[in-house]
């Protein structure tokens, strides 16, 4: 039988193949690449991709030649995995704690204490995954992201001797067979989450991305078949070149755009396998593959990939500005040295059982772990120790801020259980308790509109002057935009259409921002070249499909903070609502109250509900979470003052303005 890979142990029988720690070279060179915004390497991600497959190849082939030979057991097969991730994993984390108790902004320092506790629990995909919503800062800013890779890769090896046991002892067309299915199955669940709007679930998690796993299964299987040793010489260099070309060009013309794992990660996939399957000593791919360069890289590239992301990460939430190509260069450079040295002396050393035993060990990664579950909890509590780094009365702003900015959007929605609710579709649920509320209390008031109509649901709620209040706005739904068309003629008009005579009114509110040209910066140029007028107007179309069935009110935009409120604490005049948001919004209110005359719905002006003050900040809260949308405490401080100064006529609909066929009040 031919024999596969050499195991970590130097007592291994395994003959060394030094062109897969090339291929390893080459997709942890194109990661880094990727993560650095090098040209060229705009789909450098799909190294993560090869990574899955040889990690699937590597320990399906390792772990036959143990059972092979006896020496196959669970135990072992984890002390192996710990022994692999864990040093290098914990040491990274420990480097990294300094320099998150020294990031300018507290709120990143609270996050990255966050992502520690999840990387310890292997289960940072997921946490990764629930902060791709609307508000999360930019990846580029996260040290630990990198790590949602190795989560999956632990959560494979969970399940994977169980598997490998299974495998091994069943008839080998049942094992084969259940492995296609399996594999069939969990490609074609990334694909649909990926074709209904779903890819950051399919990117981050386990079931999505098993077959690139199992890919490197069936790989590890093949090659013990013998697989390599049918195929003459030159037609088995055509296909490990095919393979290399496959990995090659995906690096280049994959972008972020492109939909993997689905099935255009079966490119750099299939290339890997051929590699695997074909490449062989002599051969041209194997002597390309195996020049020192790229074994050595292969050698260091967990450290490496380690490495790169906090690297990146902590130099970019230091500089506060997208740093230079040539910053970039020199931060890639820096991590070849950081990754042989921990690979020389924490990696090398730990994978040995007779270098470091498996009492020091546990010892060792106790500890680690102690103190970082320890720290991690106190970064988390005291936002990265924010009164020890920073004098008290910037502390206390920089508290209220971050207390004010704290929760997430969606949970924050006003529901109390009655008859004041928002929903996310017009479905049977909601269906019937708008039924139950219309027997309660007569017609509702609904109101519509994108994330900003969210904060509009919210502030409405808070008021406390409604008892049938209905919140439909969702993120990203102004409509004028082709792609929300299918969510306001889909759902909102027929449901508006069912409901006629039991909507009082509608209260249509949007951002700002979106009617400006994207091409022109408004934050300097506020003239109305910059507006773009047929939006405006196609948002008045709606409004007026809208008001052919109830009184529909299009609520005009607050202005936009314009600033970040964390960085706001030490920039005093950001404090300030930004000058240009004011001048645009009165371009903006114009040109919507134009598209109104004539039309039978009303348009107000957003200062006629609330005038907004020329600061955000206040003593316990801050009213913007980001640059332009409200904060909960923020929508309450709005609330209370409309509810004080009895402004919500504002929004009346006079009788004369009332839809034909239907009575004002209706």
């Amino acid at each position: 039988m031919s024999q596969i890979y050499p195991s970590v142990s130097p007592a291994g029988s395994f003959s060394y193949r030094p062109d897969i720690d090339g291929l390893r070279g080459i997709a942890v060179s194109a990661v880094i690449l990727f993560h650095a915004n090098i040209t060229g390497f705009r789909g450098g991600f799909v190294g993560v991709d090869i990574f899955f497959v040889i990690s699937g190849f590597l320990i399906t082939a390792i772990s036959l030649r143990e059972w092979e030979t006896g020496r196959f057991s669970v135990g072992k097969f984890f002390e192996k995995r710990a022994r692999r991730i864990m040093p290098a994993l914990l040491l990274v984390i420990l480097a990294c704690v300094p320099f998150a108790l020294t990031i300018p902004n507290p709120l990143q320092s609270r996050q990255f204490f966050e992502s520690v506790l999840y990387v310890l629990s292997f289960s940072s995909n997921f946490h990764f995954w629930g902060q791709t919503g609307y508000f999360e800062t930019s990846a580029e800013l996260k040290p630990l992201l990198h790590t949602w890779s190795l989560a999956v890769e632990e959560q494979y090896y969970v399940l994977f001797p169980f598997m490998f046991l299974a495998l091994v002892r069943s008839r080998k067309a049942a094992a084969l067979l259940i492995l296609a299915t399996g594999s069939v199955v969990s490609l074609a669940l990334a694909q649909t989450l990926i074709q209904s709007g779903h890819k950051p679930a399919a990117f981050f998690l386990l079931p999505a991305r098993i077959w690139e796993l199992v890919a490197g299964v069936f790989c590890a299987l093949a090659y013990r078949g013998g697989v390599n040793a049918r195929v003459p010489g030159k037609a088995s260099d055509l296909l490990a070149g095919a393979g290399l070309i496959l990995v090659l060009v995906s690096f280049p013309v994959f972008n972020g755009k492109t939909a993997t794992p689905g099935a255009h990660a079966l490119i750099p996939v299939t290339g890997a396998a051929l590699i695997f399957l074909f490449s062989r000593s002599g051969g041209i791919v194997y002597r390309v593959l195996s020049c020192k360069p790229l074994v050595f890289l292969g050698l260091i590239s967990f450290s490496a990939y380690l490495w790169h992301q906090p690297i990146f990460a902590f130099a970019r939430l230091y500089a506060g500005v997208p740093l230079s190509v040539w910053t970039m260069a020199a931060l890639c450079l820096l991590i070849i040295p950081l990754a042989y040295a921990s690979w020389r002396f924490v990696e090398v050393p730990f994978r040995n059982r007779e270098s470091v035993s498996l009492a020091l060990s546990c010892r060792a990664a106790f500890a680690a772990v102690a103190v970082l579950v320890v720290v991690s909890t106190i970064g988390i509590r005291t936002y990265g120790l924010i009164h020890y780094r920073f004098p008290e009365n910037v502390a206390s702003i920089y508290e209220t801020v971050l207390r004010s900015i704290d929760n997430d959007f969606e949970d924050a929605m006003h529901d109390k259980g009655n008859c004041v609710f928002w929903s996310l579709d017009t479905d049977v649920e909601t269906e019937d308790r708008f039924a139950s509320c219309v027997d309660r209390y007569g017609p509702a008031t609904v109101v519509i509109g994108d994330s900003h109509g969210m904060n509009i649901y919210n502030v409405l709620a808070k008021t406390e002057a409604f008892d049938f209040l209905l919140g439909l706005a969702t993120h990203g739904h102004q409509a004028h935009k082709a792609h929300t068309k299918n969510w306001y003629h889909r759902h909102v008009l027929p449901f508006v259409e069912r409901h006629k005579q039991d909507i009082d009114k509608i209260v249509y509110h949007q951002t700002a921002s979106t009617f400006w040209n994207r091409e022109i910066d408004p934050s300097t140029e506020a003239g109305s070249d910059a507006l773009n007028g047929s939006d405006v107007e196609k948002v008045a179309e709606f409004m007026a499909d809208l008001s052919a069935y109830t009184k529909t009110v299009w609520l005009g935009p607050y202005p936009d903070f314009g600033h970040d409120p964390v960085k706001a604490v030490f920039d005093l005049p950001s404090r300030k609502m930004a000058q240009s948001a004011k001048e645009q919004l009165v371009l903006l209110d114009q040109a919507a109250l134009e598209s109104a005359q004539g039309r039978n719905f009303i348009y107000a002006k957003f200062a006629d509900l609330y005038p907004m003050p020329d600061s955000s900040f206040f003593d316990r809260c801050v009213l913007f979470r980001d640059s332009d949308h409200l904060t909960s405490c923020g929508e309450k401080i709005v609330a209370e003052w409309i509810a004080a100064n009895e402004t919500l006529n504002a929004l009346s609909v006079k009788k004369a303005d009332a839809p034909k066929g239907l009575e004002a009040g209706s």
